[in-house]
């Protein structure tokens, strides 16, 4: 009868593995690859409003674009907009303050994260100013001011809006 070697126990296998040298594994390379807007540049800010002030800043857009082709999309549109409005001292929002929501209709609109930086800092300013209102509210005012903009631009006529906005105007 042979004797057969006596056979290594896991141990045994486990220990001589730990002892050599360990294998570099790359990772394959590939190209980064950058997303065009991440989730973390953007926020999402929710306007009231009714469905007759949606389809005027629905307008307020579309009659922008054909007057200047500045912003293609609606998000670009309604984040200029916002932005306009945070530009301007208490004061001049408080003459362009509106009478306010008149609708219960939620709209969420996603802006950059700059955008939103300057929304809460002219809200801060505005309640330092007498004037508190609600980030919905303020954004509001905004869009209502940017549609009475673009009103003043065309000689007092919007055009009227599609039911759905396509994504990108050409």
């Amino acid at each position: 009868m042979t004797s057969q070697p006596r056979r290594k126990s896991l141990a045994d296998r486990n220990r001589e593995a730990i002892q050599r040298d360990p294998i570099e594994h790359t990772p394959p390379i590939r190209p980064e690859r950058r997303a065009r807007t991440t989730t973390t540049d953007t926020t999402r800010v929710s306007v009231s409003m009714s469905p007759d002030e949606f389809t005027g800043v629905k307008a307020a857009f579309i009659a922008d674009w054909q007057h200047a082709r500045q912003h293609d999309t609606f998000p670009a549109w309604i984040s200029a907009a916002l932005e306009h409005h945070a530009i301007l001292s208490p004061t001049q929002r408080s003459a362009l303050a509106g009478d306010g929501p008149k609708g219960k209709s939620p709209r969420s609109f996603v802006i950059p994260n700059i955008v939103g930086d300057q929304i809460r800092d002219a809200l801060a300013a505005d309640a330092r100013h007498g004037a508190f209102l609600t980030m919905s509210a303020w954004c509001h005012n905004a869009l209502m001011a940017g549609v009475a903009t673009a009103r003043g631009k065309n000689d007092g006529v919007l055009p009227t809006p599609p039911s759905r906005l396509p994504i990108r105007l050409a």
